[in-house]
């Protein structure tokens, strides 16, 4: 909707004029979105949308700093713009927006600032607030942080429904403000403002419970065909899906309310289960599409329990992370958007989080600008949500300093960058730039090796510089060797910067190729 550039009078000297000859209103028209709050971050080094409504054909001018930008109200009152580039600035300033609308009263945005923006989604270990409130009990360090001094060039938003921050807007990072922020990623953001010295902006979008493909825009989550299929089942079971919810919904209710419970809905079939939890893209609806196309620097994410309960819907993760990214980044417009995420950690019970994970390490290989931080030495097993957020807010951060600032620092733990097998022994090498790999109290455990008949044993290793060769007297010509592949293990292989590895299975092929075991 931008206006193509004509020869006219200065855009300034016009936006002047407009201010001059529009007055203030009590009852103004221009309305921007709740992501255009005081004290927001506008994004460096590259143009930077704003948007809005005012009344329709209107002439809209804005003006932020030394920059302006013009553009037309469309037959539906919508109208965007966007700035040009910005250095870095950490001295508040306001932003106006006006019309040629005598209707519409000129908006201010006060005390922004320029720096770098991400967004930080995913479900529940994502969201979980850095301090006690509510019912949640904060994390390890927690307190501490929050205690910190105020820092005004770290700012924090959490989207307009998020419960515990009752629609605040942008926020100057203080304990008030921290307490109910992601844990996960106020640690990300304070280590990038450590480093970096210019201001942070963290959007947190995140919802507990939520599966990856309602985080996906609709038409990119239909490519997965395992979505395709149980979206359509949906359909089918539509009704009786819909009053499986109501019913739930009415006993939650009653629960909360502590009165007496209905009857228990009656169990669906685990495929209509399945479907139920896929149905809808809610997320991205209600959380992401109304911050399109708000300039980023790149996205941190935590997710995928909501996957790993079911066998098949662990196998696709792959693909369906594959189209989140896609998804967001056409959005934006932003091809090679980063994403930076975290691998499932060890957990009781999580019978096919192995697979999960396996997923996460293929989608870090196969999807450009995407890397990984790898949790298993960090956690509680017994605990859904580990309070340790510490160490997983701190390497997203290494990671982007190394993959998005240039920074020559250890970002990864080791990773196998080739496969080779000599009659009954396996060679991994590795790939230098991300470590060489050392064996907790010299004995990497955990690895396995299967022949032809599929079935895995135990294989002893040996480290020797930059490779690793695994042999097992009960396998004598290896087809699969996997590594950490349970649910709960003690990880035992590290890089020299104490960096853990990912857990792996890797197959050989008819030709003798090894490559990571795609389900």
């Amino acid at each position: 909707m931008q206006t193509p550039t004509r020869p006219r009078a200065s855009l300034a000297l016009v936006i002047g004029l407009m201010l001059t000859c529009c007055p203030a209103r009590s009852s103004a028209q221009i309305v921007l979105p709740n992501i255009f709050s005081d004290g927001a971050v506008l994004q460096r080094d590259t143009k930077a949308a704003i948007w809005g409504t005012a009344t329709p054909g209107a002439r809209i001018g804005v003006r932020f700093r030394d920059s302006t930008a013009e553009a037309s109200a469309n037959a539906q009152g919508r109208w965007s713009l966007t700035l040009p580039p910005m250095q870095a600035a950490d001295e508040p300033a306001d932003l106006t927006v006006i019309s040629s609308d005598a209707q519409d009263a000129p908006k201010t945005i006060k005390n922004l600032l320029v720096g770098d923006v991400w967004l930080c989604s995913g479900q529940s270990n994502m969201y979980w607030p850095l301090g006690k409130v509510s019912v949640y009990p904060g994390v390890e360090d927690g307190e501490a942080a929050i205690a910190a001094p105020p820092d005004p060039q770290l700012r924090l938003f959490c989207d307009d429904k998020h419960p515990l921050w009752e629609n605040r807007g942008w926020q100057a990072a203080t304990p008030e403000s921290r307490r109910p922020f992601s844990g996960i990623a106020y640690f990300y953001g304070a280590k990038l403002r450590r480093e970096l010295g210019v201001p942070i902006g963290l959007i947190n979008i995140s919802r507990g419970g939520t599966p990856i493909q309602r985080w996906t825009p609709p038409a990119y989550a239909e490519r997965v065909p395992l979505t395709r299929r149980f979206n359509a089942l949906f359909n089918q079971e539509r009704a009786r899906i819909n009053e499986y919810n109501r019913q739930h919904s009415e006993r939650e209710k009653a629960a909360r309310e502590r009165r007496a419970l209905p009857a228990a809905p009656a169990t669906l079939p685990a495929d209509l289960m399945i479907a139920r939890s896929f149905s809808g893209a809610t997320a991205y609806e209600w959380f992401v599409a109304p911050i399109v196309p708000y300039a980023l620097r790149g996205v941190i994410w935590y997710q995928g329990e909501s996957n790993s309960g079911e066998l098949e819907v662990a196998k696709s993760y792959a693909e369906m992370f594959k189209a989140l990214v896609d998804g967001w980044r056409d959005a934006w417009g932003a091809p090679e958007l980063p994403f930076y995420f975290v691998q499932l950690p060890c957990r009781d019970g999580g019978e096919f989080w192995a697979w999960t994970r396996q997923g996460m390490l293929l989608a870090s290989q196969s999807v450009p600008h995407c890397d990984m931080v790898v949790s298993f030495d960090v956690g509680d097993t017994a605990n859904l949500h580990p309070p340790q957020k510490r160490p997983i807010g701190e390497r997203l951060a290494v990671v982007a300093l190394a993959r998005s600032y240039g920074r020559s620092i250890p970002w990864s733990g080791p990773a196998i960058s080739e496969v080779s097998s000599k009659r009954s022994k396996v060679i991994m090498s590795f790939d230098p730039a991300k470590g060489m790999p050392r064996a907790k109290d010299n004995s990497w455990r955990d690895v396995e090796l299967a022949g032809a008949d599929g079935v895995f044993h135990p294989a002893s290793v040996t480290l020797s510089g930059n490779s690793a060769t695994a042999e097992s007297e009960k396998v004598a010509a290896p087809t699969s060797i996997r590594y950490g592949w349970r649910a709960v293990f003690t990880p035992t292989l590290f890089n020299e910067a104490g960096l853990p590895g990912s857990g792996f299975y890797y197959v050989r092929d008819a030709n003798g190729r090894w490559s990571l075991c795609v389900p």
